[in-house]
């Protein structure tokens, strides 16, 4: 197959879509601490324990579908061409304002028995890939992210950072396109699989709620089976449909593009699968114009083993620095606050603000009623 090249060089540029500033909605300055002041407790095992997948389901902008499952990985012949992708869009302009309104709701459908007030800490998975990285140091740009204490359960909404959503506009970005080659399609009315997962890392219970690209067919279902139930409408809007099968924690699928010549197990791609504990790694190697020659399959226990090994420093502070947030927001008599993971100059700081209007990112009241009188 002949791919047209222009004569003329590349030129880079970035499409920016419109974001929020970090300090979007943020009224006063309660407090901060320096990232030098938390300090990691090197007797800490971080190594993910007691891990447990409660549901999954499909999210769109007033429909979710529970438990659905995973698009499904499937071959196609190559070399494929594949279109460039349009600009990527930030979810939070289309779903609903409270993440956390779908994934409760999927939970007393396919896991009733369990208490949401055993654990420290629910969260997007993305939120704590920015934490590590803001101990790592691998980037200047800052984090946002909005949290709430209710009981003794921190939780931690989806945040933003600074840049926003961008991409090329060279057209060398392909994996949104890839994707949807690769895969069956999702539920009519959604945009992504979302699981939930459940594990302890070192000495907090965490829940954590992340986008889910594929799984590999057949599909093995994970116990307990879904009951189904009639559709209903919950108080905040949703049409909740009751439909598919929960699969299996060993058959999901990460699905990533690059450039021939690079390599995949690159520390972004692993942090992102460390928290998820993804097994499956499926790589689209393609020329920079779209045509892909080669799809690489990658078994990534052994690498995320590593990688752990090689970062449990920073893992450490990643869980002190969960602890101290919970405590900061126990002390305090606000108990939805705006955290800002300002990473610029020398002294990268964590900082607490009040909101202008608490009730854009709080959990609807009916839910909130899951840990009683708290």
């Amino acid at each position: 197959m002949l791919i047209k090249r222009s004569d003329q060089p590349m030129i880079t540029k970035k499409v920016v879509m419109p974001q929020d500033s970090v300090y979007k909605g943020t009224k006063d300055l309660l407090s901060e601490i320096s990232r030098d002041a938390i300090v990691a407790d090197h007797t800490l095992a971080v190594s993910l324990e007691d891990f447990f997948f409660p549901t999954s389901y499909d999210l769109g902008p007033a429909r979710v579908v529970v438990p659905s499952s995973p698009p499904v990985w499937q071959p196609q012949q190559l070399p494929v061409l594949i279109s460039a992708d349009e600009p990527a869009i930030d979810p939070r302009r289309v779903l609903q304002s409270c993440p956390f309104d779908a994934t409760f709701r999927a939970i007393t459908i396919t896991s009733p028995g369990l208490s949401l007030r055993d654990f420290d800490v629910i969260t997007d998975r993305k939120n704590l890939r920015a934490l590590l990285n803001f101990f790592k140091n691998t980037n200047r740009q800052s984090h946002r992210i909005d949290a709430e204490l209710i009981g003794n359960t921190l939780l931690l909404y989806l945040g933003w950072s600074e840049w926003g959503y961008s991409q090329s506009a060279t057209r060398n970005s392909y994996g949104m396109n890839f994707e949807r080659k690769f895969t069956t399609s999702l539920s009519e009315g959604t945009i992504q699989h979302n699981r939930v997962i459940a594990y302890r890392f070192g000495d907090l219970k965490l829940m954590i709620k992340y986008q889910a690209d594929a799984c590999i067919g057949p599909l093995t279902t994970s116990e307990p089976q879904t009951m189904r139930l009639p559709a209903f409408t919950t108080p905040t809007g949703l049409n909740i449909i009751s439909t598919g099968s929960m699969v299996s924690s060993e058959s999901i699928v990460e699905i990533k593009t690059l450039r021939e010549g690079f390599n995949i197990l690159h520390p972004r791609t692993m942090e992102q699968l460390w928290f998820s504990q993804t097994p499956i790694l499926m790589t689209g190697y393609h020329n920079g114009y779209g045509l892909f020659s080669s799809v690489e399959m990658t078994d990534t226990k052994e690498a995320l083993r590593l990688w752990e090994q090689n970062n449990t420093t920073a893992l450490q502070k990643v869980v002190r620095v969960l602890q101290m947030i919970r405590e900061h927001l126990s002390r305090s008599l606000l108990k939805t606050q705006a955290i800002v993971l300002d990473n610029k100059g020398k002294s990268a700081r964590i900082k607490f603000f009040s909101l202008l209007d608490e009730r854009e990112t709080t959990l609807p009241n009916d839910l909130r009623q899951m840990w009683g009188g708290h």
